[in-house]
């Protein structure tokens, strides 16, 4: 039982040190892909966005894996349960908003 409560205190704390990160690469995404929605010549948005997307799941992978581990080692509860289910949906739009934005992109800078 004592080593339970030193690795929860471990992912506590790495889930305090990396919370930030993840903030961050959040508002940078949101940020660089409105940025990039208003540029006109699709290279330099395809750069912008590749960048932003690059950011956030650079800063935004550690905190979501500290997150699951922290999670999986201890009880439990419906407001675990609804961040939990809030995180890996917002890190799955992100990822799937990258997919279906490089596929209509690469598709019009390569066919047209």
């Amino acid at each position: 039982m004592n080593q339970n409560k030193k690795t929860v205190e471990i992912l506590r704390s790495l889930i305090s040190n990396n919370i930030c990160q993840f903030i961050i690469g959040l508002f940078l995404v949101v940020l660089m892909t409105r940025v990039s929605d208003a540029i006109e010549f699709l290279s330099l948005q395809l750069f912008i966005k590749s960048v932003s997307y690059i950011i956030f799941f650079y800063l935004g992978t550690p905190f979501l894996i500290y997150w699951l581990a922290y999670v999986s080692a201890m009880k439990l509860t419906k407001v675990k349960l609804t961040v939990t289910i809030l995180l890996v949906a917002m890190y799955s739009y992100i990822f799937w908003d990258s997919y279906f934005f490089y596929k209509d992109t690469l598709g019009r800078l390569f066919f047209s």
